[in-house]
């Protein structure tokens, strides 16, 4: 069974930069996520971002690819052209929809997780993204949070505590602005026959790594 996979504010280390993100739950006090699971192994430990509604009420895998995802894409887009346009780079691998086992009904149900692409990008200022995610992230993620500066790094939290899932951006003062997202334990709607398999017209979201 693998472990699943906790946000890995270890990415700014791999970036040179002066510290990690700070996260909204310490890592050491919680499970980890193998970065290759394979298709057979489950792991059923509830996390912080698994949403408080019945499994089978939340939004399906398949409806976050179609319905929110656009949306994240054109946050990233937007930001990027807050930043001067510059790219965004693949820093750790690509997006991929884990199986698990979601046990909050006091019994085990197949369940889905979409565990999105860490990138980084130009330095965007924490007013203006904060400005962007409320423009377009409201109705994906309706809570959100602007954690402490800690020596010029600060994280910025937007998460969905119904469905689960949350969307961090990480802001290095002058420097980067990194960005990720996960979706909690999701039902399928069966409109993939295999709900590991990404929708037919997903949005091009996932950045080739170098």
């Amino acid at each position: 069974m693998h472990a699943r996979w906790i946000p890995m504010w270890g990415l700014a280390c791999v970036l040179g930069l002066a510290a990690c993100s700070p996260g909204a739950q310490d890592p050491q006090n919680a499970d980890s996520r193998s970065l290759s699971p394979s298709v057979s192994q489950k792991t059923t430990r509830m996390v912080y971002w698994d949403g408080s509604l019945p499994l089978e009420q939340r939004q399906s895998i398949q409806a976050f690819q179609r319905d929110e995802e656009p949306k994240i894409l054109e946050f990233r887009r937007r930001l990027a052209e807050a930043g001067g346009g510059g790219a965004w780079e693949a820093r750790i691998f690509g997006s991929e929809i884990n199986e698990e086992t979601d046990q909050s009904s006091g019994h085990e149900q197949p369940a889905w997780e979409l565990v999105g692409q860490d990138v980084a990008g130009p330095y965007v200022p924490v007013p203006e993204v904060e400005k962007i995610g409320r423009e377009l992230l409201s109705e994906t993620y309706p809570e959100y949070q602007l954690g402490s500066d800690k020596g010029g790094v600060r994280q910025l939290s937007w998460s969905d505590p119904v469905n689960g899932g949350f969307l961090y951006v990480t802001v290095h003062e002058g420097k980067a602005t990194l960005m990720r997202y996960q979706t909690g334990l999701r039902p399928s709607d069966g409109t993939t026959a295999n709900p590991r398999d990404f929708i037919s017209g997903r949005v091009d979201i996932d950045i080739p790594e170098k």
